[in-house]
């Protein structure tokens, strides 16, 4: 009996220790859109990194890949810390579309070097303040509802 306690002990201990140890990016890793094409957000293979981001703890990046308007439909209900939009060309829009609900927490929105964004999904929810920040001459449309606890 107590050998059993001293060997679930020592495992509960070494797994603790194995998180804390290891690097934050594999922690809570976060992934970029890698492909030129329209597509699926929870879609692994669109995304650099083992999967697609949906967790509080993770960012995604929408960027500079594309070479045309392209859009990407959540097909199911994603949660990320932050959702950039980066494109230097200001005729290539990232169109967010889907019949789910996208939650972002309180990093926010971040749409940099003229990037164009259109978001149309059933719900934009936050965790907190939805913060927008840009840069640029681009612009971000939001067609959605938008919900949150914040100020």
């Amino acid at each position: 009996m107590k050998s059993q306690f001293l060997n679930r002990w020592a495992v509960g201990w070494s797994v603790l220790a194995l998180y804390l140890l290891c690097p934050l990016s594999l922690q809570a890793a976060s992934g970029s859109w890698n492909v030129d094409s329209n597509g699926n957000w929870n879609d692994n293979a669109n995304w650099s990194g083992a999967s697609f981001p949906n967790a509080a703890s993770q960012n995604a990046t929408l960027g500079d890949i594309i070479t045309a308007p392209r859009t990407v439909t959540l097909g199911q209900d994603i949660t990320v810390k932050s959702l950039t939009f980066s494109e230097v060309t200001a005729a290539n829009i990232y169109t967010l579309t889907g019949a789910n609900t996208l939650t972002i927490g309180t990093t926010g929105l971040v749409q940099s070097s003229g990037a164009n964004v259109l978001i149309s999904v059933t719900t934009l929810t936050s965790t907190g303040t939805l913060n927008l920040t840009g840069s640029g001459s681009g612009t971000v449309t939001i067609s959605s509802v938008i919900s949150g606890t914040g100020d």
